[in-house]
C-alpha cells in the first residue's frame, strides 16, 4: 500500500456463549513484524460487546407538549417573562438527558430525568423580554441528547410588546 492509501478489512466475530460485556484489543503487523495501532502512541483500537439474553422493551419518550405562561397576563411593562412548561411523557421506566434550546442561542446546561414507570413530568424553563427588544418571535425547545438525540418541536410565542 502507498502511503496515505485506505484499505478496507473486515473481522469476523462471533458473541460469545455466556453474558457479559466482553473487550477485544487489536494493533495491526507490518511485513517486517513491527506493530502499529492508533494515533500519536500508537494505540490499539478495539471494539467493545455486550452480550445479553434479557428482552428489553423499547420504552422511550412518546410525546412532548409544551404550555406557555406570560407574566405578567396582560400589559407592556419593562420585562415580561415568558415561562416554557414542558410535559415529557415516556412508556415505560426511562433515563434521559436534555437540555433547553432557545432561539437567541442561549441553552440550558443538561440535564438528567428519571421515570420509574411510564408517566409523565413537567419542567420548566423562563426568559425575560424586556421593552424594546426585537419585535421578532421567540421559541424554546427540548433537546433530548441521551439516549437517542430527538429535536423536538419548538414552543414559539410573539413579542407583543416592541
Amino acid at each position: 500500500m502507498a502511503p496515505g492509501e485506505a484499505k478496507t478489512i473486515s473481522i469476523y466475530l462471533k458473541a460469545p456463549a455466556t453474558e457479559g460485556i466482553y473487550t477485544g484489543y487489536w494493533q495491526l503487523q507490518t511485513p517486517w513484524n513491527a506493530v502499529f495501532g492508533v494515533g500519536p502512541y500508537s494505540e490499539p483500537f478495539y471494539v467493545k460487546v455486550e452480550v445479553s439474553d434479557a428482552r428489553r422493551p423499547a420504552y422511550g419518550v412518546t410525546s412532548v407538549t409544551y404550555n406557555i405562561v406570560r407574566t405578567p397576563e396582560t400589559g407592556c411593562p419593562v420585562n415580561v417573562v415568558y415561562t416554557v412548561y414542558a410535559t415529557i411523557t415516556t412508556n415505560g421506566p426511562y433515563v434521559l438527558e436534555y437540555y433547553w434550546e432557545q432561539k437567541d442561542g442561549n441553552e440550558s446546561a443538561k440535564k438528567s430525568l428519571f421515570f420509574t414507570e411510564a408517566g409523565s413530568q413537567t419542567i420548566s424553563r423562563a426568559w425575560m423580554v424586556g421593552r424594546g427588544d426585537s419585535p421578532n418571535p421567540r421559541w424554546m425547545q427540548i433537546v433530548v441528547t441521551d439516549p437517542v438525540l430527538h429535536y423536538y418541536d419548538k414552543a414559539t410565542w410573539p413579542n407583543d410588546c416592541p
